[in-house]
């Protein structure tokens, strides 16, 4: 039997999220988005959002990365407000990440990445040490990712990156840059 997703009470809110191992005690280091589903293997599906309170990027974390969830703060009254009057002007999704998601089928985290690899679509990866990979997926097994590198001097791809599933801590699985990349590489071929 599945353990309950530990943030059921919390999907769809708006939350600042504190992530473990890059907090410091002086200036905590949180995101601020809704928790959109949980997935297989301990990962959720979280909407992060930018200062501007327009959606970001659509990432996948893991639960057990999560240190503290708050909601109800005087920072996301602001946050409500902005997301609100970009709803309003049609400001909140202008690359429409969220209905990219949603041509998505999946319910485990290897569905959705064999989903993306069969799209090419571009993602970043973040790790543990603080490096960020941006490519799209070449190999998947049970342990690693194998990304196509995009070298942002000449964008192309022609290094690939193995990363053990283990060493990634975020995934930007949708986000507006790497939706600009593509299209900007639609557009030279």
């Amino acid at each position: 039997m599945a353990e309950p997703f530990a943030f059921v009470n919390d999907q769809h809110k708006l939350v600042e999220c504190y992530t473990a191992d890059i907090d410091a005690i002086e200036d905590p280091y949180f995101s601020v988005g809704f928790i959109i589903q949980p997935l297989d293997q301990g990962y959720f599906i979280f909407n992060s959002i930018n200062l501007t309170g327009s959606l970001e990027s659509i990432q996948l974390r893991k639960v057990e990365d999560i240190t503290l969830l708050k909601d109800n703060t005087a920072y996301l009254d602001a946050f409500t407000y902005y997301i609100n009057y970009n709803k309003q002007h049609q400001l909140f999704d202008p690359y429409q990440l969220e209905a990219q998601l949603n041509e998505q089928r999946f319910d485990t985290i290897f569905a959705l990445f064999n989903q993306l690899l069969q799209k090419k679509q571009i993602i970043n990866i973040l790790t543990y040490e603080d490096q960020v990979f941006t490519g799209t997926i070449a190999l998947l097994d049970q342990e690693n990712i194998v990304l196509n590198l995009l070298d942002f001097e000449d964008y192309t791809f022609h290094t690939k990156q193995t990363i053990p599933f283990k060493h990634i801590q975020t995934i930007d699985l949708y986000h507006r840059e790497n939706f600009l990349i593509k299209v900007y590489l639609a557009s030279k071929s």
